[in-house]
């Protein structure tokens, strides 16, 4: 699951390089929780882990709530759900607050 972080963040990084309105500091924001959360995902009873594969997933894909790639809001949607799991996984220091 950690390289769709990676991969997802560098076509980020790559967007907003290429001139793109790409919010970047949101997206590694993001990316950089759902790391944290990876890294202790042994700790995690099934339903949880299925939480944080989920909410991967859904930073991994650019057309979703509002695509990534082309909108400055784009990682405000990922960054709402990835908060939502930190919180269900009982780790709040891993919410990623929005402006």
């Amino acid at each position: 699951m950690a390289p769709l972080i990676g991969e997802h963040l560098q076509r980020a990084r790559t967007a907003a390089g290429n001139g793109r309105s790409v919010d970047v500091d949101t997206a590694e924001r993001v990316a950089l929780s759902l790391h944290e959360l990876l890294d202790t995902i042994s700790d995690y009873t099934a339903e949880q882990r299925a939480l944080l594969r989920g909410a991967i997933t859904y930073f991994a894909q650019s057309d979703d709530g509002e695509d990534d790639l082309d909108s400055v809001i784009g990682f405000d949607d990922d960054a709402r759900i990835t908060s939502a799991v930190a919180d269900a996984l009982g780790r709040p220091d891993l919410i990623v607050d929005l402006p």
